[in-house]
């Protein structure tokens, strides 16, 4: 298949292969560690795959990950396929190390966003990998406004605009650490001193004055 399948055609190739390979929905659900009925909505074509849904398919059937979310290339990844058994015997999945590693770099990714537990950051990621453009620019955005600060990139120097965002994201993530660690005293019941968490504000910006002597101006 070269042009872009619908969601239909994708789950049509999906039923073409489980018939050709002899898998029921119950089958198959056993293989997915889910239910025949959850199967039959998954394949019914009304709507996309999900990442997750779309990762346990390509792991448990060696189907492409391109296909199943995107409808583009071939249902079975490179170098993956059915390998023929005895009769009787179901179909058994070869792969090469090529494919898994395809994977595998999915699936990092979206543990490192629900590491950092940003539900912007996720809902971004799984809309770059629906192709969906005007949601992930939205998405996009607000994260740039949230985490980037949106700072006037002055006399198109790179450099300093990034290493001012670095400064700021670096002094953003002591100062949440600090609170996290205050809120979690308060609730021990230990004494959270203002003035010392104050004072340490104070030298990040001291820092920044001492960078930047011309443009940073008034007391600290």
């Amino acid at each position: 298949m070269s042009d872009v399948c619908t969601a239909a055609e994708i789950c049509q190739a999906i039923a073409a292969d489980f018939k050709m390979r002899g898998l029921t929905h119950e089958t198959a659900a056993e293989k997915l560690g889910t239910t025949k009925q959850t199967v039959s909505n998954q394949i019914s074509g009304k709507k996309k795959f999900s990442v997750k849904t779309a990762q346990k398919y390509s792991e448990a059937f060696g189907y492409s990950l391109e296909f199943l979310l995107f409808g583009k290339g071939n249902l079975y990844a490179p170098g993956r396929g059915v390998a023929i058994t005895r009769p009787g015997q179901l179909p058994e999945l070869y792969m090469d190390t090529s494919v898994m590693n395809e994977g595998r770099k999915v699936r990092t990714a979206v543990r490192i966003l629900e590491i950092l537990n940003n539900q912007t950051a996720i809902a971004a990621y799984q809309a770059a990998l629906e192709d969906d453009a005007e949601r992930y620019n939205e998405l996009y955005d607000r994260l740039i406004k949230e985490f980037a600060w949106d700072i006037p990139f002055v006399n198109g120097n790179k450099e300093a605009l990034m290493k001012i965002r670095k400064f700021f994201a670096d002094a953003h993530e002591k100062a949440a650490k600090e609170l996290i660690q205050a809120e979690r005293d308060v609730w021990e019941g230990k004494v959270v001193d203002i003035e010392v968490m104050l004072e340490r504000y104070r030298r990040e910006l001291i820092t920044l004055k001492d960078m930047y002597p011309d443009n940073v101006v008034g007391e600290v």
